[in-house]
């Protein structure tokens, strides 16, 4: 036995007379400058740090590295008073000193807000300390 059927998909209309015009899409391109520790939260030493960003639905890690947990996050050594610049910044002697994807594309329909989101944690062994988040809409 075989089965078939069309499919229309869209926004207004039906099959034989299609929508004619879309929503206008705005594109926005959000650059990350920098990240700046002002406390690791670690007593000891610099903190095992990570950090992720999400725009609207583009998220990625800002921060990670080699030191990973027991559920497989990966985190790196930053100090209290760190800058991190992004890639491609002169003062930048390697790669790995900067912020990898940087810069987030989006795409946005009238009434969309444009929502950004950033959140920071320290490695603790079995527990995380909560180095804060910052969202803003």
């Amino acid at each position: 036995m075989v089965f078939a059927r069309s499919l229309y998909v869209g926004w207004k209309g039906n099959a034989t007379q299609p929508l004619l015009t879309f929503a206008p899409v705005r594109h926005y391109r959000v650059d990350l400058l920098n990240i700046h520790i002002f406390n690791d939260l670690d007593d000891s030493a610099c903190g095992e740090i990570s950090i992720h960003g999400y725009i609207n639905e583009v998220g990625r890690r800002l921060l990670s590295g080699t030191t990973e947990s027991f559920i497989e996050e990966t985190y790196r050594a930053r100090c209290d008073g760190e800058d991190i610049p992004t890639a491609g910044d002169p003062y930048n002697e390697t790669l790995d000193s900067a912020i990898p994807g940087h810069a987030f594309d989006v795409s946005l329909v009238p009434g969309q807000p444009l929502r950004l989101y950033f959140r920071g944690i320290e490695d603790e062994g079995f527990e995380d300390d909560e180095m804060g988040s910052a969202e803003d809409i």
